[in-house]
């Protein structure tokens, strides 16, 4: 493996200790609800909430494929899609 691919699995690894064991993350309460408001407040606030992961391994955006909520789907997407966006036009930046 290498470098990078090690310290993502540990990050992974990170992720599931701190925060799986804790249960479900506001973010995976909002999609269970169907929430969009809140969903949309918290991304707003750190978009980095999309990729955490509950004590299932789940992030929100596979709870959501779970619900077979096409709309939460679509919403989550929505906001994967601008951050990634975002990424790619400060590395264009660069």
């Amino acid at each position: 493996m290498s470098g990078f691919a090690d310290e993502e699995r540990a990050v992974r690894i990170m992720q599931r200790y701190i925060f799986g064991h804790m249960g479900n993350r506001p973010l995976h309460n909002a999609v269970l609800n169907s929430d969009f408001d809140r969903i949309g407040v918290i991304i707003q606030s750190d978009p980095t909430k999309l990729n955490d992961f509950n004590r299932e391994d789940e992030t929100p955006l596979a709870l959501a494929v779970k619900k077979k909520d096409e709309e939460l789907v679509r919403e989550l997407l929505k906001y994967y899609k601008y951050e990634c966006n975002k990424l790619r036009a400060r590395s264009h930046k660069l």
